[in-house]
């Protein structure tokens, strides 16, 4: 039950008087002209919806009251009219007066009065609404006799998000010093709004209050939040030379560098807290589930050394949400800034480039008895092209994708993920030249409207390992093959670590010695699959794990196959090992994906049917395991990923929609779809499944 204003009951004596009152003002406008005062009272209106739950917000809306004129809301209750809010109409004589709904499911009828001093000049036909049952969720919510609502659409301007200054108004609720001002998202406050009053000022049709920011625990001395935001996507492309970057690069002797790429990005948000009157804030979280493709290349003709300091390449709005904790509105918004940073040195001209694929959910929790805790899960893939140096040389380039939640507009939580490439080369070395992937997981959680603050938290940090020549400069050996058995000896200990079972496009997570080569997948004794591989340690002696691509089994009849693995050079020409591996059945056909159209233009959308929980054809059943996401492709044939989108699953959907980045070049493509399963209760990558990819036209 939610504590509201209080009302002082209105005394028999008071309500004697008001009749006698108004009854008497009705003789003397009788007397002086009826007609004006019966078109008053036709021009006065509400209305209301039709239901609200209890303790939820009610918006009352009016027109006819007149210019700036006072106007009060009353409900009718057995002993006559209770006022239940109060406030002054616009300039046009409209107002928006705001309420809570009682605590219990009931009926209420409620009119508009429009008075000058104590003499009524109109009242509205009542009008009625009915109170449902709150949902569990609102249990225990208790919300300050200070706090008010005042509908966004009224609001002209607003503070700086988080500093002191002039909220302005016309035509809704009055508000005294001291209260505390809620307003959800409108055209001036795309944020939403929180604050104390400190003043108050009316002048003409407009109300001025001087503000000071306030915390949604002082707006709800009780309550929780569970807010999860839709997905959003973005793709972009990024080039940029020397001289485009020369506020940021600095370069010692002579050097010319460059550097390209691409990125797509799509991410939802999870955020999650619960205070208390006795206990304050008792746990809080935020969580991004993100699907980030990156792919870089950067190539340098110098002789010294050049350093591109952090650079932002883009920002643009990311995933929001507005929610209500009882009758007030709480509004979730963020923010997605692309940022680039590369170095590099050499005596000659080298080049690399390489791609990542990274699925990862990242963020903080925090409990009163346990303190903040990581929230972390990545599942990453890797291709490259194999970099070409003739002398001594490195370089690396990073891109980092970073969320900044808000909170009311104020700053809070931020969860940044680093993938990039490093390439190191020198003559001397063995090996000669080494290319490398870092990758980490940034977050901190500070909720200033729950006076909540953490540290940057490091959730995950790792280099790995793509690929290296296995010997010295000038030489060709097969590339070590860890702790494992030498060239060309069989090892017995690649495992599943998935299902082994599934309709064709099933895949699995296997473990595998170590290779920093090429990892060659044979199918009854026929090779159906090859990608350059990185064990899952800090280096070639840890054992590793890699994801066969979703789609491989696809290729497969249905019955029993026999997969066999090899650790290869990256020419193909030496096998450091073999193992025979294990069988996995295939049982069924593949499955296609559906699409309401296989044409589209530019910025427009691709609608997938398939792979969507309630679609005709959604993630197939892998048993033991729970699919988790849905990911959609579109790829240039061939080419890199164009656009992706990454969606929850399930998620009760008939059908999933594909963003066409606007300045798509028409032609062919390639539509995939993903589905990810994770182990039961675990949102870890450990299968996945391809539906069988269409042709589709960009025109």
């Amino acid at each position: 039950m939610y504590r509201r204003h209080a009302s002082a009951p209105v005394s028999p004596q008071i309500v004697v008087r008001a009749r006698l009152c108004v009854a008497t003002t009705i003789v003397v406008l009788l007397a002086a002209g009826a007609p004006a005062t019966a078109s008053a009272a036709e021009r006065l209106s509400i209305r209301a919806p039709h239901s609200v739950v209890a303790d939820g917000l009610i918006n009352v809306h009016g027109v006819g009251a007149g210019r700036s004129n006072p106007v009060r809301l009353e409900r009718r209750l057995r002993g006559g009219w209770r006022v239940v809010a109060s406030g002054r109409a616009s300039d046009a004589g409209a107002f928006i007066l705001t309420l809570f709904a009682p605590a219990k499911p009931t009926r209420l009828v409620l009119r508009a009065v429009v008075s000058h001093g104590r003499r009524v000049v109109s009242t509205s036909v009542g009008t009625r609404l009915r109170v449902t049952e709150a949902p569990a969720s609102a249990a225990g919510v208790v919300v300050s006799r200070k706090t008010t609502v005042v509908a966004p659409s009224l609001v002209s301007a607003a503070p700086v998000p988080g500093q002191q200054g002039q909220l302005v108004y016309s035509g809704g609720n009055t508000i005294s010093v001291g209260q505390i001002v809620v307003v959800g998202q409108g055209p001036a406050t795309p944020d939403g709004f929180i604050g104390r009053v400190t003043g108050v000022q009316a002048s003409g049709t407009a109300t001025t209050l001087d503000t000071t920011p306030a915390t949604l625990e002082q707006a709800v001395p009780q309550g929780g939040l569970d807010i999860t935001t839709a997905t959003a996507t973005v793709s972009r492309e990024f080039a940029r030379t020397a001289s485009a970057l020369s506020h940021a690069l600095s370069c010692s002797g002579s050097a010319s560098a460059s550097a390209s790429g691409s990125i797509s990005f799509s991410s939802s948000l999870h955020m999650t807290g619960s205070w208390s009157l006795l206990h304050g804030i008792t746990s809080a979280s935020v969580s991004a589930n993100a699907s980030v493709a990156v792919s870089a290349s950067a190539s340098l003709n110098l002789a010294g050394q050049c350093t591109l300091a952090k650079t932002r390449l883009l920002y643009l709005p990311g995933p929001s949400a507005a929610v209500f904790i009882g009758p007030v509105p709480v509004v979730l918004t963020s923010s997605l800034s692309v940022y680039l940073d590369a170095s590099a040195s050499a005596s000659a001209a080298i080049s690399t480039s390489a791609s990542a694929q990274l699925s990862a959910t990242a963020g903080v929790a925090w409990s009163r008895g346990g303190g903040f805790s990581p929230i972390d899960t990545l599942t990453p893939s890797f291709n490259y092209s194999p970099p070409s140096a003739s002398a001594s040389a490195s370089a690396d380039i990073n891109v980092t994708p970073t969320l900044d939640v808000d909170l009311y507009g104020v700053a809070g939580p931020e969860i940044a993920l680093k993938a990039g490439t490093a390439f190191n080369a020198s003559t001397t070395a063995n090996p000669w030249w080494s290319l490398t992937a870092p990758i980490s997981l940034t977050a901190s959680l500070a909720i200033p409207s729950l006076d909540l603050s953490s540290p940057s938290l490091n959730l995950y940090s790792h280099t790995f390992s793509i690929a290296n020549p296995g010997g010295p400069s000038g030489s060709n050996p097969p590339p070590s093959g860890g702790s494992g058995p030498g060239s060309g000896q069989t090892y017995t200990s690649v495992t599943p670590l998935g299902p082994t079972s599934g309709p064709a496009g099933f895949g699995l997570v296997v473990g595998t010695p170590g290779c920093s080569g090429l990892l060659a997948i044979n199918a009854d004794g026929s090779l159906f699959y090859r990608e350059g591989f990185s064990p899952a340690g800090t280096n070639n002696t840890m054992w590793g794990a890699d994801t066969i691509v979703p789609n491989a089994t696809t290729a497969l009849s249905a019955g029993t196959h026999q997969l066999s693995f090899a650790c290869e050079s990256l020419d193909g020409t030496d096998v450091v090992w073999t193992d025979p591996g294990f069988s996995v059945t295939v049982t069924g056909a593949p499955a296609s994906v559906t699409l309401q159209s296989t044409t589209a233009p530019p910025g427009g959308e691709l609608t997938f049917t398939s792979g969507a929980s309630s679609g005709p054809s959604p993630c197939p059943v892998l048993a033991g395991y729970t699919a988790f996401a849905l990911d959609l492709y579109l790829t240039g044939s061939p080419g890199p990923v164009t656009a992706s989108a990454h969606f929850a699953y399930p998620d009760s959907a008939r059908s999933e929609a594909l963003s066409v980045p606007g300045g798509t070049t028409p032609g062919s493509y390639t539509a995939s779809e993903d589905c990810d399963y994770g182990d039961p209760g675990g949102s870890a990558e450990v299968a996945s499944f391809n539906f069988a990819a269409e042709t589709v036209t960009i025109s």
